[in-house]
């Protein structure tokens, strides 16, 4: 949910199975392990001797009747607590989105963010951790959404992956979607041609600006179509002079021509170059060379 959130020119569809943060109730073990206390009690409840003879009656279990798909899952879970680092990743994730009171975080408001995706949701009828009555809140929140419950799962990404794979198959075949690349994108495709040497350094230009300003690909391109307008270069020793400042080679051409770039770029992004560690500008800038933000270059993440 997050990264749809982050970065939706990567999502064109959202599925969605037995998800958590779409409403408070969860199941009481999860509320009790949040406590404090609960990293001294798990290594108790999970000794090793313990572990040590599931192990060896677990394949027996496999042969008869006890043994199921959900159990096996279940015993990998309880098992992976044994280890000390795996505790602590568990206990400090678990308590980030759980208290007492069941789930701290909601992600319903990400879902109506971008209503125009077509979004599934998934859900077991008998899931004994996430109630199945949040899926209908999903329904409330975006009416268009298509849910789907299946009876008798718990689990059933685990219990019945086969079912689950075929009604997202479905979904996506009755979702179709088109490749939308922003107008800043396609501007600069088109003004390339079929040059694939120069679009891939501007891809990895791209890349570096996403880093560097930590937006999105699409706001990461327009940020570099208005450089290339504002700046006078070309789209091509544009990207060069970016990608020569992260990596910190040279160009093998005309030394003066590649300073003048460098310090156009430096210029534009210094606030944000400087906090990534990549040099400075230098006090006097040559006549000439435009600086987006001003003599202060102040800039502002997005």
């Amino acid at each position: 949910m997050q990264f749809f959130y982050q970065h939706p020119e990567y999502c064109q569809r959202l599925v969605l199975v037995s998800s958590g943060g779409l409403g408070p109730d969860v199941a009481w073990v999860l509320r009790i392990l949040s406590a404090p206390g609960a990293e001294l009690v798990l290594p108790v409840i999970a000794p090793k001797l313990l572990l040590a003879l599931g192990n060896k009656v677990r394949p027996w279990l496999g042969r008869t009747r006890l043994g199921s798909v959900e159990a096996d899952q279940a015993w990998q879970a309880y098992s992976s607590l044994s280890e000390r680092p795996t505790r602590s990743a568990f206990l400090h994730t678990l308590r980030s989105v759980v208290d007492y009171r069941g789930q701290a975080v909601s992600a319903l408001s990400r879902l109506q963010v971008r209503s125009e995706v077509p979004t599934l949701v998934i859900w077991g009828a008998r899931d004994p951790i996430i109630p199945v009555e949040h899926s209908h809140t999903v329904r409330t929140a975006r009416p268009d959404s298509t849910v789907t419950v299946l009876p008798g799962l718990g689990f059933p990404h685990v219990q019945a992956p086969a079912v689950v794979a075929s009604v997202i198959d479905e979904f996506i075949a009755a979702n179709p979607v088109h490749e939308q690349n922003s107008v800043a994108e396609r501007t600069l495709v088109e003004d390339l041609g079929g040059d694939l040497r120069i679009r891939h350094q501007i891809h990895v230009a791209v890349g570096l600006l996403m880093g560097l300003r930590g937006c999105s690909q699409s706001e990461a391109h327009n940020e570099f179509h208005a450089a290339v307008a504002e700046t006078g270069l070309s789209a091509e020793a544009l990207a060069r002079a970016l990608i020569s400042i992260y990596s910190g080679t040279t160009e093998p051409e005309n030394a003066a021509d590649q300073v003048n770039r460098r310090l156009v770029v430096r210029s534009r992004w210094q606030p944000l170059l400087s906090a990534r560690g990549l040099g400075h500008v230098p006090a006097t800038i040559p006549p000439g060379l435009r600086a987006r933000y001003g003599p202060s270059n102040e800039s502002v993440m997005c």
